[in-house]
């Protein structure tokens, strides 16, 4: 064979060799995710934002979490769990064997209980706090078992281990203090690499987690705030998933129709509330709000989301046990609006709605003032975000405010935001009868009859109308479309989860 012929099928030797073992999505280990702010904290009990939480739900772990796609609670560090007979003590049984990242050694029931205290603990300041007063004490009899007492029975209480409870290690708080919200040590798939403030953060995958080593093994979020941007670098290949938040986006996604790409579609208990301030006229009277709710069209405003929102009669979302549409409801009737206006004494009002650039937030307060202005005179005023809790609590300034809400159980909704001294009630509003039914239900042990009060409570809350229901929505993500097993999360829009992530 002559010499120029030999290279001539060497090459295509070669060729063929590199088109058999050349580069292929399955040999892909690095998944990029864009998040939309740069972080708060890693700390648990202090974090804030959906980047905060994208860390959290891929670095720790808790006692208890939530199915994929429903509020169906599973165990994850625990073993096992029971409630005692009289729904006051919870006793857990841990894993064995359990590692802590870096080094830090086998979780035990001494990090459980460090961990869960915390929340309560005033210097920490978390936004959980709350959530973890019922707590009474905490008991660890040997190194697997934690006993949570109770100061009251609370079935509830199993949510929030569910949706905040994760477990970090006693020694590394310790050892890092303050430095652990920008260095966390948890035992989940993925442990803390790097951070580069205001561009991106790395995690790196675990190989000793319990439930198996992530394929993955490296992921980056970048932090870029635009959204039209972490679209556009979905397109070009520079993010692999993108938890789109706003309607804009979500928009701009449907008009592509590129196959290079795909969109996730999943339950949530993201659920858009426009707040009354029950305390300030007009908004006080029952019969005003009464009017708004029928000046607006609220099947017409969830439809506009072309399936990123859905209409919800409840003030519950859907994926929740006791979800019940059999509600007073409030047909669109521009005429029984101004009637109902003029009985409470009112020809024209006027009134402000507050909101912020937040999830959607500023779309249904303009929708809103659409609406309203057939009855009344409306002004937009736009807040910053960091004060938007200040402000509503105030109750002294506003009349309607828009904010979404998102938790995965009853009692989280029902003590929380509908409860005269609910953390989240910023209307001000107070129902005797409704306290005592909400308190009932949390303390009541058997299924049935616990699901029987909650459907009382959304007829309630829908009767006397401390708020507006304008939609709850679903999650949404794109994704390149050879990335598979990424959980969203359910109670945290924009969040997932990264451990059965792939390339095909």
């Amino acid at each position: 064979m002559k010499r120029s012929s030999l290279v001539l099928v060497l090459i295509f030797v070669m060729m063929g060799t590199f088109l058999v073992v050349g580069p292929s999505y399955g040999a892909v280990t690095e998944l990029r995710v864009a998040a939309h702010h740069d972080m708060n904290s890693a700390d648990p009990a202090r974090a804030h934002n959906t980047t905060d939480h994208i860390v959290n739900s891929n670095v720790f772990n808790g006692l208890l979490k939530l199915k994929p796609g429903s509020c169906e609670i599973e165990k994850d560090l625990a073993e096992s769990y029971k409630v005692s007979s009289d729904g006051k003590v919870l006793t857990f049984k841990l894993r064995r064997g359990v590692k802590f990242h870096k080094g830090y050694g086998e979780l035990i029931s001494s990090d459980v209980k460090f961990s869960l205290m915390r929340y309560l603990d005033p210097k920490v300041k978390s936004m959980q706090q709350g959530n973890y007063e019922v707590m009474d004490r905490i008991e660890t009899p040997d190194k697997y078992t934690v006993r949570i007492f109770l100061r009251k029975p609370s079935m509830g209480f199993l949510g929030v281990l569910a949706f905040s409870g994760e477990i970090v290690s006693e020694k590394a708080m310790n050892e890092l203090g303050s430095k652990f919200s920008f260095d966390p040590i948890g035992t989940g798939a993925f442990q803390w690499s790097g951070r580069v403030p205001g561009s991106e953060i790395v995690l790196t995958a675990y190989e000793d987690y319990f439930l198996g080593p992530p394929e993955v093994k490296r992921v980056v979020c970048k932090i870029i705030p635009d959204t039209s941007v972490c679209l556009n670098a979905v397109q070009r290949g520079d993010v692999d998933y993108f938890g789109v938040l706003d309607s804009g986006s979500y928009r701009s996604m449907l008009n592509i129709k590129d196959k290079n790409f795909k969109v996730l579609k999943y339950n949530t208990t993201w659920t858009n509330f426009v707040y009354f301030n029950c305390e300030k006229e007009p908004t006080k009277h029952a019969k005003v709000r009464q009017a708004m709710a029928h000046a607006i069209d609220f099947r017409a405003i969830a439809k506009s989301f072309q399936g990123m929102m859905e209409y919800n009669p409840s003030a519950f979302p859907f994926t929740l046990p006791s979800w019940t549409d059999k509600l007073s409801t409030y047909r669109y009737d521009v005429e029984l609006a101004k009637r109902l206006l003029r009985e409470a004494g009112y020809e024209r009002p006027s009134i402000e709605i507050d909101t912020f650039k937040f999830m959607n937030s500023d779309d249904f307060a303009i929708m809103i003032k659409d609406y309203l202005s057939k009855i009344m005179d409306v002004k937009i005023v736009m807040i910053d975000v960091a004060r938007w809790r200040e402000v509503a609590t105030a109750r002294k300034d506003w009349y309607l405010y828009t904010n979404p809400h998102s938790r995965p159980t009853e009692d989280l909704y029902a003590s929380g935001t509908f409860h005269s001294k609910g953390s989240n009630n910023f209307m001000g509003y107070a129902n005797p009868q409704l306290d005592a039914m909400i308190e009932k239900a949390d303390q009541e042990v058997n299924d049935a009859k616990r699901k029987a009060l909650y459907v009382n409570i959304q007829e309630i809350i829908a009767r006397d109308l401390p708020l507006l229901v304008m939609s709850t929505g679903n999650g949404i993500a794109i994704t390149t479309k050879n990335l598979e097993g990424v959980v969203g999360d359910g109670a945290f829009p924009g969040v997932a989860k990264f451990h059965g992530a792939n390339f095909k």
